[in-house]
Protein backbone atom coordinates (compact mmCIF):
# COMPACT_ATOMS: atom_id res chain seq x y z
CA UNK A 1 0.00 0.00 0.00
CA UNK A 2 1.40 3.13 -0.97
CA UNK A 3 1.35 5.76 2.01
CA UNK A 4 -0.24 9.47 1.11
CA UNK A 5 2.82 12.20 0.76
CA UNK A 6 2.59 15.24 2.38
CA UNK A 7 3.90 18.51 2.60
CA UNK A 8 3.25 20.87 5.48
CA UNK A 9 2.67 24.25 6.66
CA UNK A 10 3.33 25.44 10.05
CA UNK A 11 2.11 28.46 12.11
CA UNK A 12 4.19 28.35 15.84
CA UNK A 13 3.27 29.92 18.69
CA UNK A 14 4.81 30.50 21.98
CA UNK A 15 1.96 28.30 24.05
CA UNK A 16 1.23 25.89 21.02
CA UNK A 17 0.92 25.42 16.67
CA UNK A 18 -0.77 24.89 13.82
CA UNK A 19 -0.31 22.60 10.96
CA UNK A 20 -2.05 21.77 7.80
CA UNK A 21 -1.35 18.64 5.49
CA UNK A 22 -1.52 19.48 2.05
CA UNK A 23 -1.50 16.18 -0.20
CA UNK A 24 1.82 16.16 -2.51
CA UNK A 25 0.32 14.99 -5.46
CA UNK A 26 -2.19 18.06 -5.40
CA UNK A 27 0.40 20.58 -3.82
CA UNK A 28 0.30 22.78 -7.22
CA UNK A 29 -3.63 22.73 -7.15
CA UNK A 30 -5.74 25.86 -5.78
CA UNK A 31 -7.06 23.13 -3.30
CA UNK A 32 -7.71 22.36 0.44
CA UNK A 33 -5.19 20.90 3.03
CA UNK A 34 -6.25 16.88 3.30
CA UNK A 35 -6.43 18.32 7.37
CA UNK A 36 -5.39 20.55 10.07
CA UNK A 37 -4.03 19.84 13.77
CA UNK A 38 -3.89 22.56 16.47
CA UNK A 39 -1.27 21.30 18.98
CA UNK A 40 -1.49 22.75 22.75
CA UNK A 41 0.41 22.04 25.45
CA UNK A 42 -0.57 18.47 26.78
CA UNK A 43 -0.89 19.83 30.61
CA UNK A 44 -0.14 23.11 32.69
CA UNK A 45 3.86 23.15 33.36
CA UNK A 46 5.88 25.54 36.14
CA UNK A 47 8.03 26.16 33.44
CA UNK A 48 7.32 28.08 29.66
CA UNK A 49 10.29 25.83 28.43
CA UNK A 50 8.65 22.67 29.25
CA UNK A 51 5.92 23.72 27.65
CA UNK A 52 7.55 24.20 24.80
CA UNK A 53 9.31 20.80 24.45
CA UNK A 54 5.61 19.02 25.28
CA UNK A 55 4.50 20.83 22.53
CA UNK A 56 7.68 19.69 19.73
CA UNK A 57 7.25 16.56 21.22
CA UNK A 58 3.75 16.19 20.12
CA UNK A 59 4.49 17.30 16.67
CA UNK A 60 7.60 15.08 16.56
CA UNK A 61 5.04 12.33 17.21
CA UNK A 62 2.16 13.31 15.14
CA UNK A 63 4.99 13.84 11.65
CA UNK A 64 5.99 10.26 12.48
CA UNK A 65 2.88 8.56 11.91
CA UNK A 66 2.92 10.75 8.35
CA UNK A 67 5.90 10.55 5.42
CA UNK A 68 6.57 14.23 4.92
CA UNK A 69 8.27 15.56 2.15
CA UNK A 70 8.72 19.36 2.69
CA UNK A 71 7.82 21.83 5.77
CA UNK A 72 6.87 25.16 5.13
CA UNK A 73 7.15 27.48 8.47
CA UNK A 74 6.62 30.99 9.92
CA UNK A 75 10.02 31.94 10.68
CA UNK A 76 9.77 34.45 13.69
CA UNK A 77 10.13 38.02 12.90
CA UNK A 78 10.53 41.31 15.00
CA UNK A 79 8.43 44.21 14.35
CA UNK A 80 9.64 47.50 15.44
CA UNK A 81 6.44 48.70 17.14
CA UNK A 82 5.00 49.64 20.09
CA UNK A 83 3.43 45.59 19.85
CA UNK A 84 6.56 44.29 18.97
CA UNK A 85 9.27 46.42 21.90
CA UNK A 86 5.94 45.19 23.92
CA UNK A 87 6.88 41.33 22.84
CA UNK A 88 10.45 41.60 23.62
CA UNK A 89 10.31 43.10 26.63
CA UNK A 90 7.46 40.39 28.21
CA UNK A 91 9.36 37.62 26.97
CA UNK A 92 6.65 36.41 24.28
CA UNK A 93 9.37 36.93 21.78
CA UNK A 94 11.84 34.77 23.49
CA UNK A 95 9.24 32.23 23.50
CA UNK A 96 8.49 32.45 20.34
CA UNK A 97 12.18 32.01 19.14
CA UNK A 98 12.38 28.64 21.49
CA UNK A 99 9.46 27.28 20.16
CA UNK A 100 10.46 27.82 16.35
CA UNK A 101 13.77 26.18 17.15
CA UNK A 102 12.13 23.58 19.04
CA UNK A 103 10.01 22.60 15.84
CA UNK A 104 12.77 23.23 13.45
CA UNK A 105 14.50 20.66 15.88
CA UNK A 106 11.27 18.27 15.42
CA UNK A 107 10.45 18.51 11.94
CA UNK A 108 13.80 18.02 10.67
CA UNK A 109 13.54 14.13 11.64
CA UNK A 110 11.30 13.39 9.10
CA UNK A 111 11.33 15.25 5.69
CA UNK A 112 13.34 16.03 2.53
CA UNK A 113 13.63 20.07 3.46
CA UNK A 114 12.41 22.98 5.31
CA UNK A 115 11.61 26.12 4.33
CA UNK A 116 11.36 29.25 6.63
CA UNK A 117 8.70 31.73 5.47
CA UNK A 118 9.22 35.13 7.02
CA UNK A 119 5.86 36.30 8.53
CA UNK A 120 6.34 39.81 6.97
CA UNK A 121 6.56 38.31 4.04
CA UNK A 122 3.41 36.56 3.47
CA UNK A 123 1.21 38.24 5.95
CA UNK A 124 3.26 41.07 7.11
CA UNK A 125 0.95 42.83 9.88
CA UNK A 126 -2.88 42.35 8.71
CA UNK A 127 -4.87 40.93 11.48
CA UNK A 128 -6.30 37.52 11.32
CA UNK A 129 -9.41 38.25 10.50
CA UNK A 130 -8.23 39.95 7.69
CA UNK A 131 -5.95 37.26 6.81
CA UNK A 132 -8.63 34.93 7.23
CA UNK A 133 -11.24 36.10 4.88
CA UNK A 134 -8.37 36.21 2.45
CA UNK A 135 -8.16 32.19 3.04
CA UNK A 136 -12.04 31.77 2.38
CA UNK A 137 -11.64 33.87 -0.49
CA UNK A 138 -9.60 31.64 -2.46
CA UNK A 139 -10.50 28.22 -0.90
CA UNK A 140 -14.46 28.91 -0.33
CA UNK A 141 -14.73 25.53 1.34
CA UNK A 142 -12.29 25.97 4.11
CA UNK A 143 -14.18 25.57 6.64
CA UNK A 144 -14.55 22.02 6.44
CA UNK A 145 -11.14 20.73 6.78
CA UNK A 146 -10.90 18.65 9.76
CA UNK A 147 -8.74 20.55 12.47
CA UNK A 148 -9.40 24.43 11.44
CA UNK A 149 -8.99 26.52 14.75
CA UNK A 150 -6.45 29.40 15.79
CA UNK A 151 -3.35 28.58 14.67
CA UNK A 152 -4.09 26.19 11.73
CA UNK A 153 -5.75 29.47 9.90
CA UNK A 154 -2.45 30.73 9.85
CA UNK A 155 -0.89 27.42 8.91
CA UNK A 156 -2.97 27.52 5.76
CA UNK A 157 -1.94 30.86 4.99
CA UNK A 158 1.44 29.85 5.47
CA UNK A 159 1.19 26.53 2.98
CA UNK A 160 -1.19 28.76 0.68
CA UNK A 161 2.10 31.39 0.14
CA UNK A 162 4.21 28.54 -0.08
CA UNK A 163 1.99 27.02 -2.93
CA UNK A 164 2.18 30.17 -4.84
CA UNK A 165 -1.33 31.44 -4.49
CA UNK A 166 -1.43 34.22 -1.05
CA UNK A 167 0.91 36.91 -0.99
CA UNK A 168 0.15 40.45 0.47
CA UNK A 169 -0.06 42.04 -3.50
CA UNK A 170 -2.79 39.08 -5.28
CA UNK A 171 -4.78 39.46 -2.51
CA UNK A 172 -5.86 42.46 -1.84
CA UNK A 173 -8.92 42.23 -4.16
CA UNK A 174 -9.93 39.02 -2.22
CA UNK A 175 -10.35 40.77 1.15
CA UNK A 176 -13.79 41.22 1.92
CA UNK A 177 -13.47 43.02 5.54
CA UNK A 178 -13.15 46.32 3.59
Amino acid sequence: MIETEYNISIDPGGTGLGVAFWEKKKWDDLCCPAFCEVIEPSESFAEWHLTTLDVAGQLHRLMSNHLICRVYIEKVGYFDSHKGQTAARSEALEKLVTAYGAILFAASFYCNGIFPIPVNTWKGQLNKQIVNNRIIGLLPDIKRVPGLKTHAWDAVGVGLYAKGFLNQRQTKILDKSK
